[in-house]
């Protein structure tokens, strides 16, 4: 086994006799002071400038706020009163939206589950919508079976005359539907 020294004296030689293998150390990073320390005072003093310049942006944020208030309340009266207008026009364009949309799903014979679905702006649009749906409901639910075997939705009315049939006729079909 070898001693330190005799390992230091190996690797001093093998770096003297291959100094292109070693890694090359830039001069800035040799040259670097140590990194500072600093005391608690200059710390304490660096944390008491951050609260102060949070509690002056607080400041600053309520003045903000003040200066708000101060412009809305030196608005004019027409312009509070426009404001008010826009607004009351909006509402008054979904009012009248949704009595459309209403109109059109009674005219169409939709259910009232159906009017929140209906899309568009003009009444030309809701009502061709309006048509799509309905078509649609109407082919899913068409009528299946005989007259008179079904009941609930899709049932056709009875065709039947029962004043002219015999009693034997109708004894038999009542026999059937069951």
């Amino acid at each position: 086994m070898d001693t330190p020294a005799a390992v230091t004296e190996a690797i001093a030689d093998a770096s003297a006799a291959a100094p292109e293998a070693q890694p090359a150390v830039p001069e800035s990073i040799i040259d670097q002071p140590d990194p500072k320390t600093y005391d608690a005072a200059y710390v304490a003093g660096l944390k008491a400038e951050a609260i102060a310049n949070r509690q002056r942006a607080k400041a600053a944020e309520e003045k903000a706020k003040q200066w708000d208030a101060a412009q809305d309340a030196n608005k004019s009266e027409l312009e509070r009163a426009m404001e008010r207008a826009a607004q009351a026009e909006a509402k008054a364009a979904a009012v009248n939206l949704e009595m459309l949309r209403q109109k059109v799903a009674a005219d169409k014979n939709l259910p009232r589950v159906i009017v929140d679905r209906l899309k568009g702006t003009t009444e030309e649009e809701i009502a061709a919508d309006a048509e799509r749906i309905a078509a649609e409901i109407t082919k899913q639910y068409q009528p299946t079976g005989v007259a008179g075997k079904h009941t609930g939705a899709g049932a056709v009315a009875p065709t039947t005359d029962y004043a002219a049939m015999k009693p034997s006729d109708f004894v038999k079909m009542v026999r059937e539907r069951r």
